[in-house]
């Protein structure tokens, strides 16, 4: 029996994540540091900034520039 049928998994958000979101770090910045691609990037993001799974980020504002 495959174990992984019905497990849920758990989002594990970088700690150092956060405090890098001072607007002066770029996303393609933040992937490469933490190995991740736009998904996983986004998925952390919402959690941080208590947002929903639809691009509402919640708390965390993106700078463009």
């Amino acid at each position: 029996m495959d174990s992984s049928v019905g497990a849920v998994s758990t989002l594990v958000v970088p700690s150092e994540l956060a405090q890098l979101l001072d607007g002066e770090h770029h996303t393609d910045e933040l992937a490469t540091k933490f190995e991740a691609g736009w998904p996983m990037l986004q998925k952390w993001l919402v959690a941080i900034g208590g947002g929903s799974e639809d691009g509402d980020f919640g708390r965390v504002i993106m700078v463009y520039r």
